[in-house]
Parts: C-alpha cells; sequence; structure tokens
C-alpha cells in the first residue's frame, strides 16, 4: 500500500495504491500538463490489452471547488470504476459552479456509492485493507464541512485517515462523539489544507482556547497538510494557519512531523508493517520533528524518522 499527497497549491488530491488498485482522493489539476496528473498518470499503469487506464475509485471529499477541479480531465483519461460520495448536494441558489456540475454529470453517468458513517467496515478490501467511514452526510446541517467525508484505511497495524475539509463542529458533533476508540492513527491527511477550523468552532471569536480532544485521539505519527506553503500565501487569511500548524507540531510524533505539501512537494508513503516516507518517490521537503522542529530549515532527500536527514544536498533540495 503506497499513499501518494500531491502538491496542488491551496488544494486537495491524494493517489491511493492498494497494490495495483488505485484511489483518488479528490482532485484539483487543470490540464493534462499539470504536474499532479503528470505524477498519477506516470503511477498508474495501463491495461495490457489497451485503452484508458484504470482508476478503480474516485472520492470525492466535499463539494468545494479546489476538491473537485479537473474531475473532465480526469474522466477523459482514466476509466473510473466506482465514486465515493457523500451524497451532499449544494443549495439551489449556490453560485454557479462549472466543476460542480461536471461532477453531478459523472454521478449519473458512473457507478456512485454515498457512503454513511459507521463503526462497520465498508465494502472493500484488498490485500487485508479495512476502510471506515467516520463522517459524512447530516440532516441537521447543511454547512458543506460539516458534511465532508472522513474516511480510515487500516493495513495491518497502520492506518490512514483522510480528513477532507471537515470541521471542528463535525468532529466535535459526529466523529468523537461516536468513535473515540476509532480514531488514533498513523498518518493523518489535516482537514482544510491546515486551517484553525479543526480546532475552533466558527462561533469562537476569541480563538483562544482550541478544541483538541480529536487530535488527542488520533496521535498521529505523521501529519500531513495539503496546502500552500504558509510564506507564499496568495492571502494570508487562507489556509495554513500559523495557530493550528503549531498544535498539529505538537501533537504529531517526534519520529514523524508535519509536512505541508506546497512547501515540500509530493509526498509519499509506503505502508506495511512499518510506514516509511519514500525519499525516491517524494520530492523535496522539510522534515518537522514534533514540536521540536528539529531539522526544520533543513531541505534534502531522506528518509524521515531515521536519526538524521539522510543524501548529498545539492542546489535542487532548495527548490533551485
Amino acid at each position: 500500500m503506497k499513499v501518494y499527497f500531491l502538491n496542488v497549491g491551496h488544494g486537495d488530491m491524494s493517489l491511493v495504491d492498494f497494490d495495483g488498485v488505485f484511489m483518488l482522493i479528490d482532485c484539483k489539476v487543470t490540464s493534462t500538463d499539470d504536474d499532479a496528473f503528470k505524477f498519477i498518470d506516470e503511477i498508474i499503469s495501463a491495461p495490457e490489452g489497451g485503452g484508458n487506464k484504470k482508476l478503480d475509485y474516485l472520492v470525492v471529499t466535499h463539494t468545494d471547488k479546489d476538491h473537485i477541479t479537473g474531475l473532465d480531465t480526469i474522466d477523459e483519461n482514466f476509466e473510473i470504476g466506482q465514486i465515493w460520495e457523500s451524497g451532499y448536494r449544494r443549495s439551489d441558489d449556490a453560485e454557479e459552479s462549472p466543476e460542480y456540475d461536471v461532477l453531478l454529470d459523472l454521478i449519473e453517468r458512473i457507478s456512485t456509492k454515498q457512503l454513511k458513517a459507521g463503526s462497520s467496515k465498508l465494502s472493500f478490501s484488498h490485500d487485508g485493507v479495512d476502510a471506515f467511514c467516520l463522517c459524512s452526510k447530516s440532516n441537521d446541517n447543511d454547512e458543506v464541512h460539516y458534511n465532508s467525508l472522513v474516511l480510515k484505511f487500516v493495513k495491518g497495524e497502520k492506518s490512514v485517515i483522510f480528513a477532507g475539509d471537515s470541521n471542528c463542529e463535525a468532529w466535535k458533533n459526529k466523529v468523537v462523539a461516536n468513535y473515540p476508540d476509532m480514531l488514533d492513527a498513523d498518518i493523518l491527511h489535516a482537514s482544510h489544507h491546515g486551517s484553525r477550523s479543526f480546532f475552533f468552532e466558527e462561533s469562537d471569536s476569541d480563538k483562544k482556547n482550541p478544541y483538541t480532544e480529536a487530535i488527542e485521539s488520533i496521535s498521529p505519527e505523521y501529519t500531513i497538510i495539503s496546502g500552500c506553503d504558509p510564506e507564499d500565501k496568495k492571502d494570508k487569511t487562507w489556509p495554513p494557519h500559523d495557530d493550528a500548524i503549531e498544535l498539529y507540531q505538537e501533537y504529531s510524533s517526534d519520529t514523524g512531523g508535519v509536512y505541508i505539501t506546497g512547501k515540500d512537494g509530493h509526498l509519499t508513503f509506503d505502508i506495511s508493517e512499518k510506514i516509511e516516507l519514500n525519499s525516491e518517490l517524494s520530492e523535496n521537503y522539510v522534515l518537522k520533528k514534533g514540536k521540536y522542529n528539529r531539522y526544520s530549515k533543513l531541505k534534502a532527500p531522506f528518509v524521515a524518522g531515521i536519526g538524521s536527514p539522510k543524501g548529498k544536498i545539492t542546489d535542487a533540495s532548495f527548490g533551485k
């Protein structure tokens, strides 16, 4: 099992390889020339008999534009086997979105499963991998991030949580409240591009008392933030937010750390009996050792969590 967290700037796109069964979780590409598209096109092998490459599963955690841009490009170049989504639909008076229209068209044409949250395994099993949905559409709140999917994949004793854009209210009222014993994970794909909305409710104007029960329950070794480099954000109000990054650093293991795709590039994890950040398939990245931030200024190819950074430091290591 390999997990690829792709650098798409302010957006979200991950590819999971279950030993030849491929799942794309969210999408943000504009054309086949995008680096992220080229990356997944290289990873997914062509069928022996010819034709489009197969993408066995397309997961849409929610309908925000930065999670569904380029679905038409994916559809044109891959044979999509099944779509997983929450069933959440935008209100009739929402701003027009061609990307959303593409999603609705795909749902009409392709076999689609609307996932329901629960403690039972989803009907999905490849090479001993179990899948769970911990958050989905609710009828008591129509806010899009409250209805985002939260998925957990378990292989042996190792696990990964994909949090979509799920907000603090969803974690407090739905996830932690119902599944407190199912939340531990080795890798956390952080919610909403590293937004403080994972730690603070929208009504909390002071943002001084973060909700940490969720991150304490997860207690990840690695936290991956799909988002912009904090220093290069076009809009300073965008995530990732400094206070959220600090909290993720505090609650992530000292043997793993916090990574930001917009700063650190594509990140590839091999998951078997142990978890390794694959230095050959990952691009440049910065190691942040939990709250201690060891080596936080150093960019070089190395395997995370094993001693000191290894590998020759070159101009390419610094993005030049």
